[in-house]
């Protein structure tokens, strides 16, 4: 019977909060977990030849090898009852879990970790497509921010290691009553230009009378534009069509 929870550090390699803190609690307890991307942690870049978090579900005979990592990955994730896949980003948002695959279970899973906001994030357009979570029975993403401070590390340290006190004594109840007091959102946009207007994560944006809530904001550039992603508050996540 699965009963193990496997976890994930540097999925992407610029991003190593997940492995700093992962070391620092294996030292605690006994714990199951993998560097996501150790080729692209070594060089400390987000990629080594592919981002290994839009290579799902991969291709073990391919001859990028963020295709084999992720089929790899998400091959071993079989054995397992949860996957939490630990992110981080320059922007000063706190931490969040996000969502690939809205499921009863996911929502059971990130109802257990000690956060306040929960993204849902569907796959709707090319930049967010193959994130290995979405692959796997039961996996969340956490994302963390400033993941480069101290006082990140130690927040998560803190939401690891709750996570871990509880995941065995967790009730349904539990998971509505903790539900219902998170924030819950939804992408469903992505814009190439900012507005000549300043705008936040998290924070409630009015643009050409529509009102959303932007995320990601300046992390993904190219030379022409800096982009951001519109989300929606979700009021009842249990209605939602999505659901399964």
């Amino acid at each position: 019977m699965k009963n193990k929870t496997l976890f994930i550090g540097a999925t992407h390699g610029n991003e190593p909060i997940g492995v700093n803190v992962l070391k620092k609690i294996e030292k605690k307890l006994k714990i199951d977990w993998t560097i996501g991307n150790p080729k692209a942690l070594e060089l400390g870049q987000r990629k080594y030849q592919a981002d290994l978090n839009r290579s799902a579900p991969g291709d073990k005979n391919s001859d990028i090898y963020e295709s084999r990592r992720a089929a790899e990955i998400i091959c071993w994730a079989k054995d397992y009852k949860y996957v939490i896949d630990l992110h981080g980003s320059k922007r000063d948002f706190g931490a969040f879990v996000i969502i690939t695959r809205l499921t009863q279970e996911t929502l059971f899973l990130a109802s257990m970790i000690d956060v306040g906001r929960i993204v849902y994030i569907p796959s709707f357009c090319k930049e967010l497509e193959g994130p290995i979570s979405e692959y796997m029975d039961c996996a969340i993403e956490i994302e963390c921010g400033d993941s480069g401070s101290n006082k990140s590390e130690l927040e998560l340290e803190r939401i690891l290691s709750n996570f871990l006190k509880k995941k065995d004594t967790w009730t349904e109840i539990d998971m509505k009553a903790k539900l219902s007091k998170m924030e819950i959102f939804e992408i469903y946009d992505f814009k190439r230009k900012l507005p000549g207007i300043e705008i936040d994560d998290f924070k409630p944006t009015m643009i050409d009378n529509e009102k959303f809530y932007p995320i990601f904001v300046s992390s993904y550039k190219d030379n022409y534009s800096i982009a951001y992603f519109k989300m929606k508050k979700i009021q009842d996540i249990f209605k939602h069509k999505q659901l399964r």
